[in-house]
């Protein structure tokens, strides 16, 4: 980086929590944007972690979120 600036790069899977949970431990570490790199950000056993549930919760919660569809990979 440049002038001596460190980039850190925070990682976390959603796992089973609730999105408010997930949401308080992004904020508890200052982290003001969510880079998603799921392929296929779905899910039908937790809804709340679909791309548009995520997406939307975490703008409520002032917490930008980008998706990088190719920066994920099919198990």
């Amino acid at each position: 980086m440049n002038g001596g600036t460190t980039a850190v790069l925070w990682t976390i899977g959603h796992s089973t929590r609730p999105i408010q949970m997930l949401i308080e431990l992004l904020q508890q570490a200052g982290i003001g944007l969510l880079a998603d790199v799921r392929r296929h950000p779905s899910s039908r056993r937790h809804p709340q972690f679909a791309r548009e549930a995520l997406a939307a919760s975490l703008q409520a919660a002032d917490i930008e979120y980008h998706w990088f569809p190719e920066l994920g990979f099919d198990f």
